[in-house]
């Protein structure tokens, strides 16, 4: 069944009509005639939405709408784009689902798979893609660990309660003794203020004046003991602030020209960038020019006519042997430059990365310094509330003091001396009652705050573990679709030509990886086309993992680098032994003004 294709207004084309057969379709025809433009078609019909509408050259420069319409099988339909600012507006669904895995379906210079191939890079993201791991990803860096550094922060504010207790539980034992001594000289001074407690005048009103101020004595005692706690952390709390303030001081000198480093570093990184692709370009064509020579060695026609089968002219052997020996020389003096490019560019992102940890420093600096003056306030708030209390308290104290002096001046001098001794431990005893009263309740803050540090703990430990896990099941579901991947690697890679090859797969670091006699061989050291056919394996294996029944693979100027017989070997692979009915391949023609769909090759 052919595959019928009407497009209007797409790229290069105005309107066009074509049809599909299954098997093998060749589109040929001369450079900026339409080959890319039916590609793009193809792509109009199967990428999702959101990646569609960032693609408006896919649309006429002169239009402001286009369409693609597909008749086949149960498909009668057409998918619509607009022009809508720097976008795209897209009308209609994809007419065929790739679920999200487009980059399996078009083998063209842009494909991320081939071109990371090309470089020897890693393709871990392309893998992450395919293995679901975002949504875990986003779940650790926006929840788990985020979530384990407010914890952390608030365990470390607790986890100080624990020398606290330590501290505040022997000051209570020295209180504590110190009280039941004075409440044992008390029980004796009793038993002889209560025998000459009959001879007071005025007892009754005494006691009470007597108990008035003693329990004025004790609110004293606990404040003071407070205020001295808030004294004591005050001026902690005011050295740290300084010395916050000093390094925000030394940061925000240097931080105009830390950001200016990091604009200049931004520059240079890009100039850098532009230099790396230049010199990986270098290589391509050095690689393609080695790959020549590989060729007239491999072309019988050479043997008889001693001709270049590029150009015609006649060429030795000697020529032959000097050009490839001058090729090989440039390509190590390019990939040693190469080398010190990556290196620069690696140690520019090691100290753009430390830049940044600067400026989050200050951020942070900032926020700490913010909350140092909210709780300098707050003490200095509670020491005046608290010191007017106790002056408060103080005078009235010295008013009841004045009230017994002046009842106790009705009393006979030994009488009272024995008055004044239950008195003044009264009094002290009141003293102890009130700070014991402030420590106990420090005591139960801390202790509190203690439990909290516990569960605190418990719950970082249970969440570092939930980052563990989530890190070990992102592992677990990148290696699965490495592993699938290299099944299907080894099936196709077994069917083509590949010179000595004993292996090729996707490695640990998710590089793909060759061993060719026993050794593993670096990508930078194949030619082209090599490189250019593993990009592809990937992908093919990747379609026949996960679409499989996708009707058609599109392979679109990758396929110049390509000697014929290569070329055949994976076009019947593809052909042959996959599902896909429609292989679409895009190939320059010298002559002609329009597109030719040629059915073999």
């Amino acid at each position: 069944m052919n595959m019928d294709i009407k497009i209007g207004k797409i790229s290069g084309i105005q309107s066009e009509s074509i049809s599909l057969s299954e098997g093998l379709n060749v589109i040929q025809a001369p450079n900026a005639i339409g080959k890319t433009s039916i590609v793009n078609a193809l792509k109009i019909t199967t990428l999702p939405d959101k990646e569609l509408k960032l693609h408006p050259e896919f649309l006429n420069d002169s239009a402001n709408d286009g369409f693609v319409a597909v008749e086949f099988e149960k498909i009668k339909d057409d998918r619509k784009i607009r022009r809508y600012g720097k976008e795209l507006a897209v009308v209609g669904n994809p007419l065929f689902n790739s679920n999200g895995k487009s980059e399996l379906l078009f083998a063209d210079p842009d494909n991320e798979i081939i071109h990371e191939t090309i470089k020897g890079n890693s393709i871990e993201p392309f893998i992450e893609r395919f293995s679901n791991v975002a949504e875990y990803k986003k779940l650790n860096s926006e929840v788990v660990e985020d979530t384990i550094d407010k914890l952390k922060a608030f365990y470390d504010e607790d986890a100080e309660a624990v020398s606290k207790i330590k501290s505040t539980e022997k000051e209570i034992g020295n209180v504590t003794a110190e009280r039941e001594k004075l409440l044992n000289e008390r029980k004796k001074v009793n038993v002889l203020y209560e025998r000459e407690k009959t001879q007071i005048k005025d007892s009754g009103k005494i006691e009470i004046l007597n108990k008035s101020k003693n329990e004025l004595l004790e609110d004293v005692a606990r404040l003071k003991q407070g205020l001295k706690s808030k004294a004591k952390e005050l001026p902690l709390l005011e050295s740290e602030l300084k010395d916050n303030e000093k390094t925000r001081t030394e940061y925000n000198k240097n931080k105009s020209k830390v950001e200016a480093e990091q604009e200049g570093l931004a520059k240079e990184i890009g100039r850098y960038e532009a230099i790396q692709e230049d010199l990986q370009n270098d290589i391509n064509k050095l690689d393609d020019n080695l790959d020549i020579l590989d060729k007239i060695d491999k072309n019988t026609d050479w043997v008889k006519t001693k001709n270049c089968f590029v150009c015609g002219r006649p060429i030795t052997s000697s020529v032959k042997n000097a050009w490839q020996k001058h090729l090989e020389t440039e390509r190590k003096k390019v990939n040693a430059d190469l080398l010190k490019t990556e290196n620069k560019l690696k140690e520019m992102n090691n100290r753009s990365e430390d830049i940044q940890d600067e400026l989050n420093n200050i951020n942070e600096i900032n926020d700490t310094i913010n909350k140092t003056n909210l709780r300098i306030a707050e003490l200095e708030s509670g020491i005046k509330s608290d010191t007017k209390d106790i002056e408060a308290k103080e005078k009235a104290v010295e008013k009841f003091k004045e009230d017994i002096k002046n009842l106790e001046k009705q009393i006979n001098p030994e009488t009272l001396k024995i008055l004044r001794q239950k008195g003044t431990l009264d009094e002290n005893i009141g003293e102890m009652n009130g700070k014991l009263k402030d420590l106990e309740e420090n005591l139960k803050e801390f202790s509190e705050q203690e439990k909290t540090a516990i569960v605190l703990k418990r719950k970082i430990e249970f969440m570092s573990q939930v980052k563990e896990f989530i890190k070990r099941k992102i592992i677990e579901m990148k290696d699965g679709v490495k592993n699938k991947f290299n099944l299907r690697i080894k099936e196709v890679y077994s069917v083509l030509d590949f010179k000595n090859f004993d292996s090729v797969s996707i490695n640990d670091s998710y590089r793909i990886e060759v061993v060719r006699k026993g050794k593993q061989q670096e990508l930078n050291r194949l030619s082209t086309s090599e490189r250019v056919t593993l990009g592809v394996v990937v992908m093919l294996a990747g379609k026949e993992e996960y679409l499989p029944d996708f009707p058609f693979f599109v392979l679109d100027e990758v396929t110049t680098a390509y000697d014929p017989l290569r070329f055949k070997k994976i076009i019947d692979y593809i052909v042959q032994k996959t599902k896909t009915k429609y292989v679409v391949v895009t190939a320059f023609s010298p002559t002609g003004d329009k597109i030719k769909i040629q059915r073999s090759i």
